[in-house]
């Protein structure tokens, strides 16, 4: 308990605040000892003394103001004279030293203050009061200066909070480029961390979270794969028991089911053979235009009114595994038949970006809802839940194209409109 109090961000934020008030009063009082300082040396009062006497002696009694203007020019220090009738000094902001804080040296009647390396010295003699002040003192800057080494030690004490809990929660940035890594389906990504705070644990509970994920699909991948084989050893002994059946109608109605159910089992163990990381391709080097308009005039022959192909004026040069891109390409093109009315065309357009190459297939069809798009990719996922042969497929095609596309280094990309049409777009690497 006492460990993780200690590891934890709100002691550590406690720490940064309590450092930050000791370090600015020992700034604050750094400053009092440079500018209000009341400490002096008392080992030069003798001769301190025996000076000024000599100073004092030397303006003479009554002061010779202009013997004493004489001994400030040459001696660059300056000098105040007052008493009841008089009031004399070489400085026309001289008045400022009053303000200051003074001690009286031991076995002598001299007052002293010192500011920043400034010796001021004020001492009374044959009804005079006289006041020193060595050279170089500016009197009017003696407070902005204090003003400006107080804001300067503010400002970086501040700055110095600032870096310190900006740096304590650096790790949120991190933890959320992560989260949205494994949210877009990185399951196999990490969070890099080594801290032991609420941070370091909120980190180990997203991989812990992705981890459980990963295998929470692993298992069900493996399922489905389990299902599908051991499904069709069945499946063939029922075509061969079909065949046996005298009624054609009866006969033909079973095999179509059969054929469906093969087909889904098909699609089902392609699907996962390509989610694996070690998936081979048989590539081939194609011009994707004409691989295009052969694959719509072999595969398509009474839909050529609605398919309006539009290639590319480029040449477009690809690597791809032909078996897999095709199925790819056909389960797009006859979900946009599918899911469009019969007057109503589709287009198909091969083209480029910077990075991709790019097949495009667009129709006008009754197009999908946020949420069914959301969704639409994912395997078994039917927009209509009635699962009749009529209204569609198996909701395995999408699922199906997009591993494909992946396997390619590729991905895909749908746009959709409810009422309005869908357009799906496979996005392949640029060699």
């Amino acid at each position: 308990m006492l460990t993780r109090f200690i590891q934890s961000i709100f002691t550590r934020l406690l720490a940064i605040f309590v450092a930050a008030i000791l370090l600015m009063a020992l700034l604050f009082g750094l400053g009092h000892l440079i500018f209000d300082s009341k400490e002096t040396d008392n080992s030069y009062t003798k001769h301190l003394a025996e000076y000024l006497d000599y100073l004092i002696k030397d303006i003479g009694v009554p002061p010779d103001l202009t013997r004493a203007r004489e001994i400030s020019n040459n001696l660059a220090i300056d000098i105040q004279i007052s008493s009841e009738n008089l009031q004399w000094n070489t400085h026309p902001d001289f008045a400022a030293v009053e303000q200051f804080h003074y001690i009286t040296l031991d076995d002598a009647d001299i007052q002293v203050s010192t500011r920043r390396g400034l010796k001021i010295a004020k001492i009374e003699k044959n009804g005079y009061q006289y006041t020193f002040v060595t050279p170089g003192f500016n009197y009017q800057d003696l407070r902005s200066k204090r003003g400006l080494y107080y804001l300067i030690v503010i400002i970086a004490v501040l700055f110095l909070i600032f870096y310190s809990v900006r740096r304590l929660f650096r790790p949120i940035k991190q933890i959320r480029a992560g989260a949205a890594r494994i949210g877009a389906g990185e399951l196999d990504f990490r969070i890099e961390s080594k801290r032991t705070d609420e941070l370091g644990q909120l980190t180990h509970d997203i991989n812990r979270m992705a981890c459980d994920l990963e295998q929470l699909l692993e298992a069900k991948r493996q399922l489905l794969l389990a299902i599908s084989h051991e499904l069709r050893t069945p499946l063939t002994r029922c075509g061969v028991a079909v065949e046996m059946i005298e009624d054609s109608g009866l006969q033909t109605s079973i095999k179509e089911d059969l054929d469906s159910m093969n087909e889904l089992i098909g699609t089902l163990i392609e699907a996962e053979r390509l989610n694996t990381r070690h998936v081979v391709l048989h590539k081939e080097t194609l011009e994707l235009n004409d691989w295009m308009t052969d694959l719509i005039d072999q595969n398509y022959p009474k839909q050529q009114s609605r398919i309006w192909l539009l290639p590319s004026p480029n040449s477009i040069l690809i690597s791809a595994d032909v078996a897999r891109l095709k199925l790819l390409i056909k389960n797009l093109i006859d979900n946009a038949l599918r899911h469009s009315e019969k007057q109503q065309s589709i287009e198909v357009r091969p083209g480029q970006s910077d990075s991709h190459n790019l097949i495009q297939i667009i129709d006008q069809g009754e197009g999908m809802s946020d949420a069914v798009l959301k969704q639409v990719m994912q395997p078994l996922y039917r927009a209509d839940e009635s699962r009749q042969r009529n209204t569609g497929g198996f909701g395995l095609g999408l699922y199906l194209s997009l591993q494909i596309a992946k396997a390619h280094q590729g991905n895909l990309e749908i746009h959709s409109e409810l009422n309005r049409g869908t357009t799906v777009t496979v996005l392949l690497p640029r060699d």
